[in-house]
Formats: structure tokens, C-alpha cells, sequence
């Protein structure tokens, strides 16, 4: 399952699933911001290879971004299989913070004006 911002993966039948969340930052998330691709030849994407005799097709994230800068903010993270992860952002100073709720804990990150990330206790 995807959206313009979130990607989920999940087994059938698991107790766990992976999250893949865009945050908006420097600019917003256009329409299509992440794909899931599967099979693809040009460019390749979507593949995973058993052996190196055989390839399967398989779903894979793509950040799509167009121009000549992009900003993209992104988080993986594990939950439960009814888990959340939640964000809020605000600025401090030349700084942005994020709230990131990954299923009921908190967790801030700091992202600094030239984009380096330091994860606040």
C-alpha cells in the first residue's frame, strides 16, 4: 500500500510491518513523490535476484523528484501491525525539528540548515 507520502509493507499473516514516510522539508511533496515500482527495465528498479541465475520481480520504493535540488526527508520504521508513526515539525531558529511518534514513542530529530540530522534525547 502507498499514498503520495507513505509507503507500507507487510507480510500477510506478520505481527510487524515496515513504514516508509516522506516528511515535507525545504519544499512540498509534489503528486507521485514516492512509486512503487516492480519489474522495471529502464531505469531498473523492482528486482531482487534468489541466485545469480534468476531474478524474480519485486516491489521497490521510488522517490520521484524532477528539477535541478531536491529535498526529501524520509523515515523507516518498524511497527506493529497496527502501529503508527506520526510527525510534527517546527522551526527553531535555522533549524527544524521533527516529532517523530514510531507506535507511541517519541523521538526528535533535529535536521540543522545544511541538512545534517542529530537525534535529540
Amino acid at each position: 500500500m502507498y499514498s503520495r507520502t507513505t509507503a507500507i509493507a507487510a507480510a500477510p499473516g506478520d505481527t510487524s510491518r515496515t513504514i516508509l514516510r516522506q516528511i515535507p522539508y525545504k519544499q512540498d511533496s509534489p503528486a507521485g513523490a514516492i512509486q512503487v515500482k516492480r519489474g522495471i527495465t529502464s531505469p531498473i528498479q523492482g528486482w531482487q535476484y534468489p541466485n545469480i541465475f534468476h531474478r524474480d520481480t519485486a516491489p521497490t520504493a521510488m522517490f520521484a523528484r524532477s528539477g535541478t535540488s531536491a529535498s526529501i526527508l524520509s523515515f523507516i520504521a518498524p511497527v506493529g501491525a497496527k502501529g503508527t508513526l506520526m510527525y510534527h515539525t517546527h522551526l527553531s531558529g535555522t533549524s527544524t525539528i521533527v516529532d517523530l511518534t514510531v507506535d507511541g514513542h517519541l523521538v526528535r530529530i533535529l535536521v540543522s540548515a545544511g541538512g545534517g540530522l542529530v537525534r535529540q534525547l
